[in-house]
């Protein structure tokens, strides 16, 4: 089996798992929307996230573009910006069921329309928004690490803004997935999984020299993942759980960048 058809194949089984936490928990909402429990919300959030973070890492970009929108909605859900009302829990539905059948046919899953589904999640959001987030959404925000050195990421202050409240570090990780996977024996998507698991992926870069991710090619060039990642993790616990050197971590200062 060739390294991206194992990984691909990991994805899909990772994925269907998250769809399959995630309908359930819809359907209890759209029964009692005016009871919304936020820890469901939560666990629902957390599950798009997952997809969402690894269908970008390996390139499925309508699964990645349809993920990212519904954890829009869901992320003004869960702020309080929006109230659960049908309509929305109806959208996501509709999500999930075009996110499986992109899963069930990964290998045609970016020449898929989804123009309709994400039009209509973006209408919602577009009448929800506040002007000021609207102008947070527009801000770049200015991150350095506790060094005072830029922190080369674009996101918004929106997006800062709402990290979740538990998630008070944040890093910037660099891993060499060649290496890891060499020394360590984790392989790439396990990579980004257990730190979807123990955090938030506000935004992650992927470089290589090689010209596909066979393994003839990984073996061959640097693999690097530059991920900058919310979490629960203090400093001196992070190197553990992510399996890097306190080299290839920086922090961010957080309160230079709340100010």
């Amino acid at each position: 089996m060739s390294y991206q058809k194992e990984m691909n194949e990991e994805f899909v089984t990772e994925a269907k798992e998250h769809l399959d936490i995630m309908e359930p928990e819809l359907l209890i909402l759209e029964k009692s929307p005016d009871q919304a429990d936020p820890n469901r919300i939560a666990k629902i959030f957390r599950s798009i996230h997952t997809i969402k973070g690894a269908s970008a890492f390996l390139n499925f970009d309508r699964i990645c573009e349809l993920s990212h929108i519904m954890e829009t909605l869901l992320g003004m859900i869960r702020s309080g910006d929006i109230t659960v009302e049908e309509k929305y829990i109806d959208v996501l539905l509709s999500g999930t069921d075009i996110l499986n059948t992109m899963l069930d046919n990964l290998k045609e899953s970016n020449n898929m329309d989804i123009n309709d589904i994400k039009q209509r999640i973006q209408k919602m959001i577009d009448s929800e928004t506040s002007p000021e987030s609207k102008r947070e959404m527009e801000i770049s925000a200015d991150l350095k690490d506790l060094k005072g050195e830029t922190v080369d990421f674009d996101i918004s202050e929106y997006t800062l803004k709402n990290i979740p409240g538990s998630y008070n570090y944040v890093y910037v990780l660099s891993y060499d997935l060649h290496v890891i996977q060499k020394k360590e024996g984790i392989s790439p998507l396990r990579v980004v999984s257990t730190l979807l698991k123990n955090g938030f992926i506000m935004d992650s870069k992927l470089h290589t020299e090689a010209q596909d991710i066979s393994m003839h090619e990984i073996r061959a060039n640097p693999l690097m993942y530059h991920v900058l990642f919310a979490t629960t993790i203090d400093p001196g616990h992070i190197e553990s759980v992510t399996s890097l050197s306190s080299a290839n971590i920086r922090q961010v200062d957080m309160v230079a960048a709340e100010s």
